[in-house]
């Protein structure tokens, strides 16, 4: 219970470890606050000089700073200016570090504007290459149209033909055998192989068409 009363208790009162006060009595988070090197009000914690950041090493009761300020007034005095003329040499030795690295940002300035604008020309080719595609899609899409249909009407017309042969030489009675057999020479026969060698060659040229636009 009692160490529960000195070091948990927050509605507790406690005395100064220091003593500086016999009839001072605070609850814990007071006497924290009383207790701080930093920002606390009691006169015998023992503090730092405040010009230990220039090098001063003095340390003692907090009531006893005032007293040191006075008396080591030149000493600061001199520690300052050392520390500031410490703080120019460093300045002065990053001056050039400060400078170089003040080019590099500039010429990375420069290279990033020179992938921008390489970066425009890129899309702006890939853009007129993918026009010229495109164009070379249509027309070759509507060449292919073109050889379907004729050849689309060149089969049309040997139906048609073959349809006037065979009544022409009245085999419309005739079993398909004997109609194929007739047609088989004399003049009928050449034109139905005239017939045949221009739906070969459609039949090429469409390959070909096909092919220029695969390339």
């Amino acid at each position: 219970a009692e160490d529960h009363r000195q070091r948990v208790c927050v509605e507790y009162f406690h005395q100064c470890p220091n003593k500086c006060d016999p009839d001072l009595e605070l609850k814990l988070p007071q006497l924290e606050a009383h207790l701080d090197p930093k920002s606390g009000d009691c006169p015998l914690t023992e503090v730092p000089c405040p010009f230990k950041t220039f090098g001063c090493t003095f340390v003692s009761w907090r009531q006893s700073i005032p007293a040191h300020l006075d008396q080591a007034k030149y000493s600061h005095a001199c520690l300052q200016v050392e520390s500031w003329a410490q703080l120019n040499d460093i300045v002065a030795s990053n001056a050039v570090a400060i400078e170089h690295i003040s080019n590099q940002f500039s010429g990375l300035e420069c290279t990033l504007r020179s992938v921008l604008e390489l970066q425009r020309a890129v899309e702006e080719r890939l853009e007129t290459m993918d026009i010229g595609v495109r164009e070379r899609q249509t027309e070759a899409t509507f060449s292919i149209q073109l050889q379907i249909e004729t050849l689309q009407t060149k089969l049309v017309e040997l139906k048609r033909r073959m349809d006037d042969e065979i009544t022409g030489e009245g085999m419309s009675r005739y079993p398909y055998e004997l109609a194929t057999k007739a047609l088989s020479g004399g003049d009928a026969g050449q034109r139905l192989d005239t017939l045949q060698t221009k739906i070969t060659e459609l039949d090429h040229g469409l390959d070909r068409c096909l092919s220029s636009c695969l390339d």
